[in-house]
């Protein structure tokens, strides 16, 4: 099982599936280079942790919290010269959120807020990047188990994401092809002048060419009623 960090829904730290005490500060450090693109500069870890302190004091700072991390769980960080990084070996949830939505592979997405009640800036910034990634991984993971025939899996991860972001349109479309797949005709159109009305009364603008050619040939089997939008 190995290491384990979780930062959805909370901070926490398990090692073969058994809870690990980790002290805040060393909480703060892991979660920051965990959510890093890839090893973060000591001088630029110690910086956002400790944004009131010198230069030498932060790193000061940072020399004493690594040694706590260190203490808590030898295997979750390496510190290689000047750069810090998570061990390759250990599984982070947020990870697997990304691989999600660069269509690596499609797997069950942990939920959860990242790092509640945190109020770091560094954090607040990066619940606003995994609000983006979250939603193209959930429209990736629909068009994933679409193309397997996968169509109540398909249907979850498109509707999760129009919830979770109502006015993002390639959602909506994403949704309409999930409907469209299955055969659900009145559903998608349902859903097409759903996302017209909202994007009309909230955006003022009308549904992209994209969207509406998704069901501009079921205008035929179906008529559009007085006062709805009209394809075209």
């Amino acid at each position: 099982m190995g290491v384990v960090v979780r930062l959805l829904g909370g901070f926490a730290l398990a090692v073969d599936g058994a809870a690990v005490p980790v002290l805040p500060g060393a909480q703060r450090l892991v979660a920051l280079v965990a959510l890093a693109d890839g090893p973060l500069r000591r001088s630029r870890a110690a910086a956002l942790l400790w944004p009131a302190a010198s230069p030498a004091r932060a790193a000061s700072c940072l020399r004493s919290t690594l040694y706590r991390v260190a203490r808590a769980c030898r295997d979750v960080l390496s510190a290689e010269g000047d750069r810090l990084a998570v061990n390759p070996a250990v599984q982070v949830d947020v990870h697997l959120v990304r691989t999600v939505a660069v269509g690596a592979t499609p797997a069950p997405l942990p939920l959860g807020e990242l790092l509640p009640g945190w109020e770091d800036r560094w954090v607040q910034e990066e619940r606003d990047r995994l609000h983006h990634t979250r939603l193209r991984a959930l429209e990736r993971l629909s068009a994933a188990y679409r193309d397997r025939g996968e169509h109540l899996l398909a249907l979850q991860a498109a509707d999760a994401a129009v919830r979770t972001d109502p006015l993002r349109e390639s959602a909506h479309r994403e949704l309409i092809r999930v409907h469209l797949a299955g055969g659900n005709h009145a559903d998608a159109m349902r859903q097409y002048r759903y996302c017209s009305s909202l994007l009309r009364a909230e955006l003022g603008v009308r549904p992209s060419p994209d969207t509406t050619a998704l069901v501009r040939a079921l205008v035929a089997e179906q008529p559009v009623p007085r006062g709805r939008e009209v394809i075209g």
